[in-house]
């Protein structure tokens, strides 16, 4: 299971960056373009993660947005 964590106001914002955890570790910092016109899709992002990331594949890991 996936945990996402959503500390941060999306509206206006064109370049959204998450920290990825692993059992409570840091792994990386993920950096998601998008076009504020359009809603965050989560499903996208777990795909970028899995493709930037592809050991984390099967693995339950945390999605992070902070400020």
């Amino acid at each position: 299971m996936r945990r996402i964590i959503l500390n941060k106001a999306f509206k206006g914002c064109k370049k959204l960056e998450a920290d990825i955890m692993l059992k409570d570790r840091f792994i990386a910092t993920v950096v998601y373009n998008r076009n504020p016109i359009f809603p965050v899709d989560i499903n996208t992002i777990e795909r970028l993660v899995i493709e930037k990331l592809p050991s984390l594949k099967g693995k339950s890991f945390e999605i992070c947005f902070v400020d």
